[in-house]
């Protein structure tokens, strides 16, 4: 993606560029074992971005990430997208 395009995608969610300390923001618990730092807002389009930290012991990799999303998608009846590439 060119600078063009990136600026293009920023402006089109209407979420300009913005420097935060996010080593400043507090991890705000989301569940069990579970936190978010917020990031990001935006109020006038219902969006927002934050990062996710878990105290699981275990850790997943691509090809568990993707087994768990099929089932998850087979218990539901959903037809899953293929999101490989």
């Amino acid at each position: 993606m060119t600078q063009e395009q990136t600026e293009r995608v920023i402006a089109d969610l209407g979420m300009p560029d913005q420097a935060i300390q996010s080593d400043e923001l507090p991890w705000v618990p989301q569940g069990e074992r579970v936190w978010f730092k917020p990031l990001r807002f935006d109020l006038s389009t219902g969006r927002w971005i934050n990062v996710l930290k878990d105290d699981l012991i275990y850790q997943d990799d691509v090809f568990s990430k993707l087994e768990r999303y099929l089932e998850f998608c087979d218990e539901r009846n959903i037809e899953p997208q293929d999101l490989r590439y």
